[in-house]
């Protein structure tokens, strides 16, 4: 008798200690908010014990950590260090701040790696053609001429900035230069949000910002996170993803012409410039979800991807590979269908 009962102790417990520990997993806070101009940030995380401070104490460090990188490196705020780079004339050289630096010296090496795909001095090029994806309805493209195109073409080239390590000086050895990280800062304002939470506690956590991802430990229900990847081609309805990932703790980041980009003469041409011919990226690859461990690694990738096309993508994931980056590229087929390609292929 006493040893039924020794029995049923033990299983009324193990239900108690489970109900207990489903209940406080998932319990969780999540909080959204303006981080970069209008673009929100989107901060999910756990109940964890560790967390030093309130969860909402936490989440408003993450979105200051977030701001942080907006207000240094933003080349559309007037005080920021990018805007003030950009106004530097030939000769003339800026301090930068310990995070601009490291994002600076980072987009420098992705440009190497991917052969110049990857180039943070293309704003010239983006302003060139940023009046053609905000054109009312109705109103006719008229797209550069080729002479406009070699003017802009012949600012942009990252051999045009001198770095110095010893005070983390950089140079313009070119007039006209304009740097914008557009393709990597916002990643990397996601890394710093994600490494901030975890310095107070944090151990579950998932921060978003445009669509760029970062998460650690896994979701309050106890499964890993799991993250869309949006259809390129429906890119206003939430519910239409082309597959659901659960890769565990990782980034994402997806690049690509879902929302901005200019039709001209029956081509679709993207926000997304290749700045070794100074022409907007088009063709059938419409779309690159890149999975690896930092988000900072997966926006430059993406870019970098979508610039080199589905023809050279292979070659530029196998140097990543032993870091277990992955890419999914999107490509449009006929009738508008979506074909996905896994890299590396398994």
């Amino acid at each position: 008798m006493k040893t039924r009962n020794y029995i049923l102790l033990i299983i009324v417990l193990a239900a108690v200690a489970f109900w207990v520990y489903s209940s406080t997993r998932l319990v969780s806070y999540e909080d959204t908010a303006p981080v970069l101009g209008p673009i929100t940030m989107r901060v999910v995380i756990g109940n964890d014990s560790t967390l030093k401070t309130s969860p909402q104490q936490a989440v408003q460090q993450a979105f200051e950590a977030a701001r942080k990188i907006n207000n240094a490196m933003s080349a559309y705020q007037e005080d920021s260090e990018i805007a003030q780079l950009n106004r530097l004339a030939k000769g003339e050289r800026l301090a930068l701040s310990k995070e601009t630096w490291l994002v600076m010296q980072e987009a420098m090496r992705y440009h190497r790696l991917s052969d110049g795909a990857f180039d943070v001095t293309v704003g010239p090029l983006i302003e060139l053609y940023r009046p053609l994806r905000n054109l009312a309805e109705g109103e006719p493209v008229v797209f550069p001429t080729p002479e406009i195109i070699a003017a802009a073409r012949a600012r942009v080239g990252s051999q045009y900035l001198k770095f110095t390590e010893a005070g983390r000086f950089v140079e313009v050895i070119q007039d006209g230069i304009r740097v914008d990280l557009g393709a990597i800062a916002k990643g990397f304002a996601v890394d710093l949000a994600v490494e901030k939470l975890l310095s107070l506690g944090v151990q579950n956590c998932l921060v978003e910002i445009g669509g760029e991802t970062r998460c650690t430990g896994e979701h309050p229900e106890g499964r890993p996170w799991r993250q869309a990847i949006q259809d390129p081609r429906s890119p206003h309805d939430p519910g239409a993803s082309l597959l659901v990932l659960e890769e565990g703790e990782c980034a994402l980041a997806t690049s690509g012409d879902y929302q901005q980009y200019f039709e001209y003469q029956g081509t679709r041409y993207s926000h997304i410039i290749d700045p070794r011919s100074g022409f907007p990226v088009t063709g059938p690859l419409v779309g690159v979800t890149v999975i690896a461990p930092t988000c900072l690694q997966a926006d430059a990738i993406a870019t970098s991807l979508s610039v080199l096309g589905e023809r050279e993508a292979a070659a530029f994931i196998a140097r990543f590979e032993e870091q277990g980056v992955k890419a999914i590229l999107q490509l449009a087929v006929q009738d508008g269908e979506i074909q996905l390609i896994h890299l590396p292929v398994e």
